[in-house]
């Protein structure tokens, strides 16, 4: 299998690996500083992604709040070619075959390495708790409600 490159932004994946349409949480290293995210397809995450970033480093100026912003600041600063992801840095241990992917499962790994990263000066997520999609067809609102109650309930301990 040959190297992907995502569609605007340049962001690789490296040669060989086979789960490009599985679901997945991983991390694109820009640099040495890395964003963790997820997807119902690696291959269209990435896209996703090189599309966002494309799209806002054309801005003059990007408001803080937005998902991307500590990413496109770093890639105008540093002059960042291009992102990459290793196979080492996605997860992808989510059942689809059977039918049984755990969207919940899912948002826990992504929580658990934001959770993981959260003092990381590396880190250029703007977010504590993991994303929930609104509208999606891959994370039922059932894992969604569970994960919220998960969250909260394990914010209080802290």
């Amino acid at each position: 299998m040959k190297q992907k490159t995502s569609k605007g932004y340049p962001i690789h994946l490296e040669a060989g690996f086979e789960t490009i349409g599985n679901p997945c949480v991983f991390k694109v290293m820009f640099g040495k500083k890395y964003l963790i995210w997820k997807g119902k397809s690696l291959s269209q995450s990435l896209d996703f992604l090189g599309k966002s970033i494309s799209s806002r480093i054309a801005k003059v100026e990007l408001d803080e709040t937005d998902f991307m912003y500590h990413v496109v600041r770093h890639i105008k600063r540093s002059k960042i070619a291009n992102g990459v992801v290793l196979a080492k840095d996605v997860y992808t241990d989510f059942d689809t075959i059977s039918g049984n992917f755990s969207g919940f499962k899912m948002l826990q790994d992504e929580q658990s390495m934001l959770d993981a990263s959260a003092k990381d000066p590396m880190c250029l997520n703007n977010n504590e708790q993991a994303y929930v999609p609104e509208n999606n067809s891959y994370i039922s609102t059932k894992d969604k409600e569970m994960f919220l109650r998960f969250y909260e309930k394990t914010r209080k301990k802290k």
